[in-house]
């Protein structure tokens, strides 16, 4: 743990408070989606109500309680902190210690090269060209997991901060479905594939039947649906969470050690 007196203590207070956080993250998430008390529903029906096409659709989804919501954006506000307070901390230990605009000073997450080369001085103002380089490393617009955890570190923080709560929806883990039916099954195909988000109403399976001559069909849909909530770039939210934490650990535990 870095002492109080050393100028990356408060970085490092802030990235401690979001890993804090996470913590509530994790059992917003269970309590939101306890299979036991908020089980996924399923019904299947023929499409059309006399053809021999039977479909099995989501007729219930968890609801994802609001502290969910409000427990991720306090992690994530205090990750970007994290990185804004080294910002200040890089700025303040540079050649320009007190600049002409410090609202301007924040850790860059540029959209382009020609962004971060344009306005690097003015978000960093004094900052040696080697320290530099090393945030140019992270920024979003790169390939690889660090750019894309600063990238959904950026996006989540901005709508967090100027929109909505951070939204997310439920996305299928696991479905094992199978059905019973009083006609023959012809083919059965998966319509889900991956982690796909869902809502009341997606298709699951269809199954085609072979109709018997004066017997009404009767099909069933059993078995059970494991889900969780993602954020809407397709990634669970816990393995966000963490794919961001642990690059906000590694900028910080890079310039500290420069700082030693």
């Amino acid at each position: 743990m870095p002492m109080a007196t050393h100028p990356m203590s408060t970085a490092w207070a802030k990235y401690n408070w979001a890993s804090k956080h996470m913590d509530a993250v994790a059992r917003a998430i269970q309590k939101s989606v306890d299979p036991n008390a908020h089980p996924v529903a399923v019904d299947i029906n023929l499409e059309p109500p006399h053809g021999n096409i039977a479909v099995a659709r989501v007729t219930k989804l968890p609801r994802l309680q609001t502290d969910y919501g409000l427990a991720l954006g306090d992690t994530i506000q205090n990750f970007r902190a994290a990185l804004d307070h080294l910002a200040w901390c890089l700025v303040k230990l540079g050649n320009d210690p007190r600049p002409a605009n410090p609202q301007s000073v924040y850790f860059p997450m540029a959209r382009s090269g020609k962004s971060f080369r344009g306005r690097i001085s003015e978000w960093l103002p004094g900052v040696p060209q080697g320290y530099r380089a090393i945030i140019r490393r992270y920024q979003p617009y790169r390939s690889g997991d660090r750019a894309k955890s600063i990238r959904w570190l950026r996006n989540l923080s901005n709508t967090d901060k100027h929109r909505i709560l951070i939204p997310a929806v439920v996305s299928l883990g696991q479905a094992n479905l199978s059905v019973i039916a009083n006609w023959p099954m012809q083919q059965m195909d998966q319509l889900v594939k991956g982690r796909r988000a869902l809502n009341v109403g997606t298709p699951l399976l269809r199954v085609s039947l072979f109709p018997v001559l004066g017997t009404q069909c009767q099909v069933q849909v059993q078995g059970n649906i494991a889900c969780f909530p993602s954020l809407g770039y397709g990634a669970p939210v816990g393995d966000a969470l963490t794919l961001i934490r642990s690059t906000v650990f590694e900028i910080l535990d890079t310039f500290d050690k420069l700082l030693l």
